[in-house]
């Protein structure tokens, strides 16, 4: 009897710590690439430059994130993005990575004790974005302004700490999924190619809408 009543105070105090230290679960549901033109922003002072809008490629993805946080709020995710493009000089394709830490990121689902105070979810679907500038995507493919069918395949992987869930659901890819091309050798390979939104002319924009993102500091 002491031992069932010792094992049962043992998982609860398990459940208890679990629940102080904060757990997240999150799911990638969708992720695609588009091309984005610099935004035109109005502004006063200056002589007016006019120039022709160049093309990004944006990437991005949405996704489902609970936590046990009575705020809501998660303290950080991690993001590993890539892309897989075709290469003018040689023919074959190049894959682009970078990773992008997203701080203090808002909960589609918090799940507490009930009767346990807690926030209101204000979406219900979080979403992130990545970028790969006109001068990355010119000097691989020689083209002034690409177009979307230039891309072959983009990806992104979550992690983060006490971020888990099933490891089909915290990567995903735009083709070619059930390969995982994202974790095989492809040479050459770009490093840093794939950038932050704070790191591009789009960082006013959508405020609301993406988390805070920056890029990890170079050792």
């Amino acid at each position: 009897m002491k031992s069932i009543v010792a094992c049962i105070l043992l998982a609860t105090a398990l459940v208890c710590h679990a629940q102080e230290a904060g757990s997240h679960y999150a799911k990638i549901d969708k992720i695609k690439a588009s091309i984005q033109e610099t935004p035109v922003f109005a502004f006063r002072g200056p002589d007016d430059q006019r120039v022709e809008s160049r093309r990004w490629l944006q990437i991005d993805a949405e996704l489902e994130l609970a936590t046990n946080e009575p705020s809501g709020i998660v303290p950080q995710l991690d993001a590993q993005w890539f892309v897989v493009i075709k290469d003018a000089a040689t023919d074959k394709s190049v894959k682009l990575t970078g990773t992008v830490i997203y701080k203090d990121v808002r909960a589609t689902m918090i799940k507490v004790p009930d009767g346990k105070k807690h926030a209101t979810p204000t979406s219900k679907v979080l979403r992130l974005s990545a970028y790969v500038s006109p001068d990355t995507l010119q000097k691989i493919t020689w083209k002034p302004s690409i177009k979307e069918s230039d891309i072959e395949a983009v990806a992104l992987v979550i992690s983060g700490p006490s971020v888990s869930g099933k490891p089909e659901n915290l990567q995903k890819a735009s083709a070619q999924q059930e390969t995982q091309w994202w974790n095989k050798d492809l040479n050459p390979v770009k490093e840093g190619a794939v950038i932050a939104k704070s790191k591009t002319p789009f960082a006013a924009l959508w405020t609301d809408l993406y988390p805070t993102d920056e890029m990890p500091s170079k050792s």
